[in-house]
């Protein structure tokens, strides 16, 4: 699964996103809300709407999200801020793609009436 495919079939457990775990078992959290580093800084309840997400605490540094880094001296232990959606989609074809899908196909159906 590619990272499109994730937004538009994951939706929030509780308040958070699911961690992404990629094929080569990287993994890291990615988040959008009010309050994270996302664009747009609003809550909504599936990630297709922000073109820039929070990352953090991924299982090994990664040279591409570095100049995202709160705290480039500790990468598996920070967040990145306003990576953009094309940065999160290409780390995860880099990692083999997402490996722990989520289904909603009626939220697939709902987005791309509204043309997402």
């Amino acid at each position: 699964m590619n990272f499109q495919d994730w937004c538009f079939n994951t939706e929030r457990e509780s308040h958070w996103f699911p961690r992404i775990t990629c094929k080569d078992g990287f993994s890291f959290s990615c988040q959008a809300a009010e309050f994270n580093y996302c664009n747009p800084r609003e809550d909504h309840p599936y990630p297709f709407f922000y073109s820039e997400f929070e990352l953090g605490y991924p299982s090994e540094a990664d040279e591409d999200i570095m100049a995202y880094a709160e705290s480039p001296d500790e990468p598996t232990e920070t967040v990145y801020g306003y990576v953009p959606k094309e940065v999160v989609e290409f780390l995860v074809q880099k990692h083999g793609g997402i490996t722990t899908p989520k289904s909603h196909s009626k939220l697939k159906n709902w987005a791309f009436e509204f043309g997402f």
